[in-house]
């Protein structure tokens, strides 16, 4: 059994000869780590190419990540709350409300982030309060539905439930369905200094398997 692999990503290197890609070679095992197809940008020549990555990766450098390189759900928007990305076994609902004056989250400020009294860090604050927050995410596979738990989404603010036909993957939320049968959900939100990438994995069954959220660069 193969318990290693050398994985070899291409990446436009930026010394001497900034066109030239130089080769990283990463050593990994097979048996611990899952990697993703997904388009990625080099930030000092502000290039884009697709390579394979762990979520650890995107975790540790969510300013890379553009989007999955599988395919994409469908989309409706229901009126400004509600989106639903679905495709003919899978569907997802995404629900949000306006953040009412009176019930303005308590929030205090770290060195960079924002947090409220019980140490819970929230994303989506910048120069602009937020507006809104997510209320709902169901998923639905073979007409079996699940509703996640609110504290895995309820710190993510202003979620982005529009598209630009400038920025890849064109819209802040997607759905891609994987060469395995997993879902991913993107969620992208927040203004300038608050801005965030989260990104949930699902299994064929539709259980939440991991959750990662990350502050971008302004």
């Amino acid at each position: 059994m193969i318990k290693h692999f050398i994985f070899l990503l291409l990446i436009c290197g930026c010394n001497s000869n900034p066109t030239k890609p130089e080769k990283i070679i990463i050593q990994q095992s097979l048996d611990s780590i899952k990697y993703y197809k997904t388009i990625l940008r080099h930030d000092l020549i502000n290039v884009t190419f697709d390579t394979i990555v762990s979520l650890d990766f995107v975790d540790s450098n969510p300013d890379s990540f553009h989007a999955f390189k599988y395919p994409k759900l469908d989309r409706v928007n229901i009126g400004e709350n509600i989106m639903e990305l679905f495709n003919d076994s899978i569907r997802v609902r995404i629900e949000k409300v306006k953040i009412e004056p009176e019930n303005r989250l308590t929030l205090t400020q770290t060195e960079d982030y924002f947090k409220n009294t019980s140490g819970k860090r929230y994303f989506g604050v910048g120069v602009i309060w937020p507006q809104e927050k997510l209320t709902k995410i169901i998923i639905e596979i073979n007409r079996v539905k699940k509703t996640l738990s609110s504290d895995s989404f309820d710190d993510l603010l202003d979620p982005n439930f529009t598209c630009n036909p400038n920025f890849i993957p064109q819209c802040y939320i997607n759905v891609y369905t994987t060469d395995k049968g997993e879902v991913l959900l993107t969620i992208r939100g927040g203004e300038a200094s608050g801005s965030y990438l989260a990104i949930f994995v699902f299994d064929k069954t539709g259980n939440l398997l991991k959750r990662i959220a990350r502050q971008l660069s302004p």
